[in-house]
């Protein structure tokens, strides 16, 4: 027991003036005192803007320099050669395709700047940021945990005190090789695989973050927790779970909740961000964002404006 109150202390010690991490979100660290260890999810509809939100997450994180952070990213949606120009455009606020196709922008000098300046922070920050998709990773449960822990030791061997995140895009992309028999079903497999990245999550205090996907909501409404696909277990597993909206995205001109710029006559998605379960915090409200979807990359909107947007949800 002494062995354990100890450990605890030490571990309360090291951190900073947040519990967690950094997301480089003011009121998203607000609301959660940072990323903690534990399972958390981002819940949302398929081109809705989770993902986007998910790398940008990601690489923020790996980026504040407060953090000194180790970002694991487990792309089973995309591969590296997708996902990696997103993160620039994002990081730079400039079209993916400029990152894509660089030669199609060979006439815009600001915008090859900007390319190459994105190329360069990848560069800057491979100790921190790291990619796993199809072709040089595995979707099993198993290969995520031998992988966290190989790093993990490579870690404590460099003695640069850095801490890891992983981020998991897509959760039911996660395949469980050695899932017992008795849960084969594709629920008992994923109540399995959401069991398993709790323990990860705690053994190697750790946070866990992961896209979800919900069943097809009913007349676009505003999502619940119930329309997480296989929902108890990975529910009941999470500290954290974020459910995203993009009414734009759904309902396009009809939509309500929206922003506008001076050089768009459309309708610009705001994607709403809930928080339908928070063990870190007792927040429980929602977060709103400008959703940039051509440059991968999203604005927190500030305090003083979320009532604006409240407002807007009738």
């Amino acid at each position: 027991m002494l062995k354990t109150i100890q450990e605890m202390d030490k571990y309360c010690h090291r951190r900073g003036e947040m519990a967690g991490m950094s997301t480089g979100f003011p009121l998203l660290d607000q609301y959660t005192e940072g990323l903690q260890p534990g399972l958390i999810l981002v819940g949302g509809q398929s081109n809705s803007g989770k993902t986007a939100f998910l790398s940008q997450i990601a690489w923020q994180m790996a980026t504040h320099p407060k953090n000194n952070a180790y970002v694991l990213f487990f792309s089973l949606d995309d591969m590296a050669f997708d996902v990696l120009p997103r993160i620039v455009a994002c990081d730079q606020q400039i079209p993916i395709n400029a990152v894509k196709i660089p030669k199609k922008y060979k006439d815009d000098p600001e915008i090859t700047r900007k390319r190459e300046m994105g190329i360069k922070r990848l560069i800057d920050h491979v100790k921190h940021f790291k990619i796993y998709d199809q072709v040089n990773g595995q979707s099993d449960i198993k290969f995520i945990e031998e992988t966290i822990k190989r790093h993990l030791v490579e870690l404590e061997a460099a003695g640069d005190n850095r801490r890891m995140a992983v981020f998991i895009d897509n959760f039911y992309d996660i395949d469980a090789i050695d899932v017992p028999e008795t849960r084969t079903s594709n629920n008992a497999k994923y109540e399995y695989i959401a069991e398993e990245l709790d323990r990860i999550a705690q053994v190697y205090q750790i946070p866990v973050v992961c896209s979800a996907e919900f069943r097809k909501l009913n007349g676009n409404k505003r999502p619940t927790l119930d329309d997480i696909r296989e929902t108890v277990k990975v529910v009941y597993k999470s500290k954290l779970i974020l459910l995203v909206y993009n009414e734009v995205g759904l309902k396009g001109e009809n939509a309500s909740v929206y922003f506008t710029t001076e050089d768009t006559v459309n309708k610009q998605p705001v994607l709403e961000v809930h928080f339908a379960k928070n063990k870190f915090t007792s927040f429980k409200q929602r977060l709103f964002y400008h959703f940039y979807p051509a440059y991968s990359y999203l604005e927190e909107v500030t305090a003083g404006n979320l009532r604006r947007y409240q407002a807007l949800m009738g």
